[in-house]
């Protein structure tokens, strides 16, 4: 199994994790894993998520479509965005249970609410967008890495608007985003950089590395 990303607990907290290349999402019981088999499109599991009262969540680039977890069986739901053949890719839970999903193959930012089951979807600004990490900071607001665009997207959930912020390095190739209360940081794997988000006085979000 390919480990691609995990949280880290003690030994009452177990941590999952998922592997693109594999067909299984795992589960740490320490000192030792147990793996469930939740392939019901075979391999694909990417990015992966918690939400606050403690549901688990997984997105499928290859199976294009977001999974939950039960917990008591192992086994994996499949939930289908709105778009097909999105390519899901990353995923990051907000403070209310929202599920937000970055859609590598059409350029789409989606929503899933795990209390009312509900999708939504809004499509990055620009020609050719290639959403690839997502972060939720503490206000509920979104972050979003656009390959296409070279840039870090802004977007706002109550207004339904998108700010872009050029990288001022080609092909920065931002594959992680995460942050702290104020600031964002992102990984820029195309440049050997990270960068950190900062409010600007009277200029808005600024970056610096």
């Amino acid at each position: 199994m390919v480990l691609r990303s995990s949280t880290s607990g003690g030994p009452r907290d177990p941590a999952c994790t998922g592997g693109s290349n594999d067909y299984a999402v795992g589960r740490r019981t320490w000192p030792q894993w147990a793996l469930s088999g939740c392939q019901p499109r075979g391999a694909g599991p990417y990015g992966i998520a918690t939400t606050p009262d403690g549901q688990v969540f997984f997105a499928s680039l290859a199976g294009n479509y977001l999974g939950q977890i039960d917990l008591a069986t192992g086994t994996a739901a499949v939930l289908d965005p709105p778009v097909p053949r999105q390519g899901a890719r990353w995923v990051w839970s907000d403070s209310r249970g929202g599920l937000w999903i970055t859609g590598w193959n059409t350029g789409d930012l989606f929503r899933y609410d795990s209390k009312t089951k509900t999708w939504a979807h809004w499509h990055l600004p620009g020609d050719g967008p290639q959403p690839y990490a997502v972060y939720v900071d503490e206000t509920d607001v979104v972050w979003v890495s656009d390959w296409g665009a070279n840039a870090i997207l802004r977007f706002d959930p109550k207004t339904e608007k998108f700010e872009t912020f050029p990288l001022p390095d080609h092909y920065a190739g931002v594959r992680q985003l995460a942050g702290r209360r104020g600031e964002v940081w992102g990984a820029e794997s195309g440049t050997d950089k990270l960068f950190c988000t900062e409010d600007g006085v009277g200029e808005g979000v600024l970056l610096r590395r």
